[in-house]
C-alpha cells in the first residue's frame, strides 16, 4: 500500500493530526503507547505529530519521553506543572500544530493503520469536526477467570453513523476534535477527570455536552481502533467497585443543579437485592456475581454521596 499523502499538506509546521498522550508516571506501561503511534503503517510521518503531555511524573517518565522524541522528529515533549488529565489534555491542544487533535490513554496502544483511517476520515468528511471509535480491553497477561468478559470493551456501532445527543458519547481514549472546537467552546474542565492518583471521570461526556449544545454533530467509526490496557490492578474487584462509585460521583457533579431523587436510591437497592437472587443460581464465579450485583450499586451511592456532600456545603 502507498503512503497516503495529501498535497500541499506534507510541511512539519502543519501536520493534519496532533495525536495528544498525557501521562503521569506509568512509564512501564506508556511506551507501549508510544511505539504503536511510531509505527504507524502507510502514512507519511509529516502528516501527525505526537505530543506527550507529562503531568509532574515522579518516574522515568520524562527519559523515556525524551528518548522517543529524538528517535521521532514527529514526537514533542512537554511537562504541565498543573495537576490533572483535563490540565494536561488542555496543555496538549494549545501546543498543537495539527488541524485536528487526535487523544489516546497512556495506556492504549492504536491500530497500526489508526492515523492512516482517521485521515482518510477526515478527508472523506471535512465538514465532521467530531469523531472517535471504539477501543478494546488487553491484559499483558492473563485474565483472573471471575473477571467480566466484556469488561475494558466499548463498541457503539457497527456502522460510521451520528451519536444520539447526550445520550452516546466519544471514549477518552479514542476521541477526534477540530481545533477550531476548543477555541470556540473551551477546553476540558479540570473540576472532572483524574487528578495525580486520584480516580475521576466525567470529563469527556462534560466537554461533548458542550459540543452538543452548541449543534456540533459527534460521528462514531468502528474502523478507527485501539485497545486499551486492563492493568492488574484494575483486574481487582475492589477497585472495579470503587470505579463505579467514582463514575456515580462524576455524573451527579455534572449536573447545573444539586438535585437527586431518592426513588433510585431505593431503587439502587432494589435492584441489588433482586441481582442477589438472580445470580445466585447463575454457574459463574462468585466474584463476577458480586461484581453484577454491586457494580450499578456502587455508581448510584457515588451519586447520592456528592448529593449530599454538595447539599451540607451549600448549607454552610
Amino acid at each position: 500500500m502507498h503512503l497516503f499523502v495529501l498535497p500541499g499538506r506534507i510541511n512539519m509546521d502543519k501536520p493534519i493530526v496532533s495525536v495528544i498522550v498525557c501521562t503521569y508516571n506509568r512509564c512501564n506501561i506508556f511506551p507501549i503507547c508510544l511505539n504503536s503511534l511510531a509505527n504507524q503503517k502507510d502514512v507519511d510521518k509529516s502528516l501527525y505529530e505526537v505530543i506527550i503531555i507529562n503531568n509532574n511524573s515522579t518516574d522515568n517518565t520524562q527519559k523515556i519521553a525524551s528518548q522517543f522524541a529524538n528517535r521521532n522528529s514527529n514526537f514533542r515533549v512537554f511537562i504541565e506543572k498543573k495537576q490533572g488529565l483535563s490540565h494536561s489534555r488542555n496543555r496538549g491542544w494549545k501546543e498543537a500544530r495539527g488541524e485536528y487533535i487526535a487523544y489516546i490513554d497512556d495506556d492504549a496502544r492504536a491500530d497500526s493503520r489508526w492515523i492512516l483511517k482517521m485521515i482518510n476520515f477526515i478527508k472523506k468528511h471535512p465538514d465532521i469536526l467530531a469523531f472517535g471509535g471504539p477501543y478494546y480491553g488487553f491484559s499483558l497477561k492473563s485474565f483472573p477467570k471471575w473477571f467480566p468478559q466484556e469488561y475494558g470493551t466499548k463498541q457503539l456501532s457497527k456502522y460510521q453513523r451520528k451519536l444520539r445527543k447526550g445520550k452516546e458519547y466519544l471514549s477518552g481514549t479514542n476521541m477526534v476534535f477540530h481545533k477550531s472546537l476548543f477555541l470556540k467552546f473551551g477546553g476540558f474542565n479540570p473540576n472532572f477527570g483524574m487528578s495525580g492518583d486520584n480516580l475521576g471521570y466525567g470529563e469527556e461526556p462534560e466537554f461533548q455536552n458542550r459540543l452538543y449544545n452548541g449543534k456540533v454533530d459527534i460521528y462514531y467509526n468502528p474502523d478507527l481502533k485501539v485497545e486499551h490496557l486492563i492493568a492488574s490492578y484494575k483486574q481487582r474487584l475492589s477497585w472495579l467497585l470503587k470505579s463505579s462509585y467514582c463514575m456515580g460521583i462524576a455524573n451527579q457533579k455534572k449536573k447545573a443543579r444539586n438535585d437527586y431523587n431518592i426513588k433510585d436510591f431505593i431503587n439502587a437497592w432494589l435492584n441489588f437485592f433482586i441481582q442477589i437472587l438472580l445470580q445466585v443460581q447463575k454457574k459463574i464465579p462468585f466474584k463476577r456475581k458480586v461484581y453484577y450485583c454491586a457494580f450499578p450499586l456502587m455508581f448510584e451511592l457515588g451519586k447520592f454521596h456528592y448529593y449530599i456532600r454538595r447539599k451540607i456545603t451549600s448549607v454552610r
